[in-house]
């Protein structure tokens, strides 16, 4: 019942935000008809777009490929990602969750600027969430909300926070939710500060790890705030506690006032 309640309210923020501006180009037949398939015919549908980029793409890397050695002034092709994107707002708009991913990964083509291109940003993913995607799809969604609140998007840091908190609501998935938390803590993070700069990501952090223990973004988020907390120049270095090759117990301050050299190799 939470996540339906948190879906409707972003139903509702999706029609107050609605997207700005002109409809897509005009595209290939069988996109247009995507508009009137069923939803369980638009991950198909987005299937058979995504092979067909897939392969315009090897086209254009391999042109790419024969230019090496031609002169500065040789003809260069066009990569292909602006011809297909109103392809893919055509399913997107039609409800495939991945075709509105694809749109949002790569909206720096979209012919929209300044508070148009913020406010259609904000209502696909608040339409994307609407949408019930997986967890996989989700976990997309909080990596572009990660690089929103980062500022390299067009959503502003609060709008994207408050979006990583309406997902930590809504999905089910434990993973997903730790995710979005750890997100949200390195956010706040600030690189390079002081210890007590960087006090509140190493708190949201420790929360992360205390909520979903069991999760890897949990685990994560924990190593994340120890390293903050014990590993800084001029600290004591943790007790590391382990076993020789032998499997005889040792730990670091066995070896205090004692000159130590770690040899680290491994298997690649």
């Amino acid at each position: 019942m939470r996540s339906h309640s948190t879906l409707v309210t972003a139903l509702a923020f999706a029609a107050w935000c609605p997207a700005f501006g002109q409809g897509p180009p005009a595209a290939p037949a069988q996109d247009a008809a995507a508009k009137q398939a069923p939803a369980a015919d638009l991950r198909s549908a987005f299937f058979v777009l995504q092979d067909e980029f897939d392969e315009a793409i090897d086209a254009y890397r391999a042109a790419m490929a024969q230019l090496r050695g031609a002169a500065p002034d040789a003809p260069r092709p066009v990569a292909p990602n602006a011809a297909f994107y109103p392809r893919y707002e055509v399913l997107a708009d039609a409800g495939s969750v991945d075709a509105q991913l694809w749109v949002l990964q790569n909206y720096t083509l979209s012919p929209l600027i300044g508070e148009a291109a913020r406010a259609d940003k904000r209502a696909r993913i608040l339409r994307a969430m609407a949408s019930e995607p997986s967890a996989e799809q989700y976990t997309g969604l909080v990596r572009l909300l990660g690089s929103e609140a980062m500022g390299r998007g067009h959503l502003t840091k609060e709008e994207s926070m408050a979006l990583l908190d309406l997902v930590i609501a809504s999905v089910a998935d434990l993973e997903v939710q730790a995710t979005a938390a750890g997100t949200q803590a390195s956010v706040i993070d600030v690189r390079g500060g002081t210890r007590e700069q960087r006090m509140p990501a190493i708190e949201a952090m420790k929360a992360v790890a205390a909520r979903w223990p069991e999760t890897k973004a949990g685990q994560r988020a924990g190593g994340a705030a120890f390293a903050f907390e014990n590993l800084n120049v001029g600290q004591t270095a943790p007790d590391i506690v382990g076993a020789d090759v032998d499997g005889n117990a040792l730990k670091l301050s066995d070896f205090a006032g004692k000159v130590v050299v770690l040899d680290f190799w491994g298997f690649w």
